[in-house]
């Protein structure tokens, strides 16, 4: 069995680790020793049908039993070289379902807050990576050969949906070829907020501070301190952001909007 520390493991899958200590991170790495395990024994039903050969779940010594209450395993066939990282252990409240097929995936998990949420990762090279003080009320996230990134901060409320993948292709009956496969991107800054009922298709980012309304459907880039909605989503407010609280700003809000504000001049 291998084992590291949290800083190990972090320069290890971030090679510009200042920038991702910005990005995903709102306090410093946890203390203590972080084992490896095989991924099979996140449930051992996996072992019996499926090979999981160099797929692994890195968490803190000791905590694999308590993992098994809040993650789930799919696996629909042969994994090869899939790993999921627990920097710290989700809120006891979550139900985190991972339905993997392929090879090359990887999840990495900063948040201690609950999350409600089934990712999908299939074909090669999927990775999904949600930072730090994140909530997630109800989500699902589907990746085919996609990137997706959340930063810390963000608020999700349920029903929502990030779409890294079309699913099916898209045939150009002149050139008899698919047109809209390829590997894709999904990049949520940090402390956004999407509405019940939104979606983020492939290719899209969100900047900073951003809230996306419920019901809507975001197809391009958001810019950060602004809010969208309609279908397809579009900018009806900038210069703005969003608070905890219906009444009052945080101190901690005070400082992260002062710092948006001098951002987005």
């Amino acid at each position: 069995m291998e084992h590291a520390t949290a800083a190990q493991l972090f320069e290890r899958h971030f090679p510009d680790t200042e920038s991702a200590k910005n990005k995903f991170l709102l306090t410093s790495l946890p203390e203590g020793e972080y084992e490896r395990v095989s991924l099979s024994l996140l449930n051992p039903k996996i072992a019996e049908t499926h090979r999981t050969d160099g797929c692994y779940i890195w968490a803190p010594k000791g905590s694999l039993n308590l993992l098994k209450k809040v993650v789930r395993l799919a696996v629909y066939e042969d994994l090869k070289d899939c790993q999921l990282i627990f920097f710290h252990l989700p809120d006891k409240r979550s139900n985190i379902l991972m339905s993997l097929k392929g090879q090359g995936h990887k999840g990495i998990f900063f948040s201690r807050r609950r999350m409600n949420i089934t990712v999908k990762m299939v074909h090669k090279d999927c990775s999904l990576i949600i930072g730090e003080n994140t909530y997630i009320g109800g989500a699902r996230v589907v990746l085919l050969e996609t990137t997706a990134t959340v930063a810390a901060g963000g608020l999700w409320s349920d029903e929502v949906l990030l779409q890294g993948s079309d699913s099916h292709g898209i045939v150009d009956l002149d050139t008899m070829s698919i047109i809209n496969w390829g590997p894709a991107k999904i990049d949520i800054g940090r402390r956004v907020w999407l509405g019940r009922r939104s979606s983020v298709m492939k290719n899209v980012t969100i900047g900073q501070g951003s809230v996306v309304a419920s019901g809507a459907i975001v197809t391009k880039d958001v810019p950060p301190a602004c809010i969208a909605a309609g279908v397809p989503a579009k900018v009806v407010r900038t210069r703005v952001s969003w608070s905890q609280s219906l009444s009052e700003i945080s101190r901690g809000e005070r400082i992260f909007f002062n710092r948006l504000r001098k951002n987005t001049e």
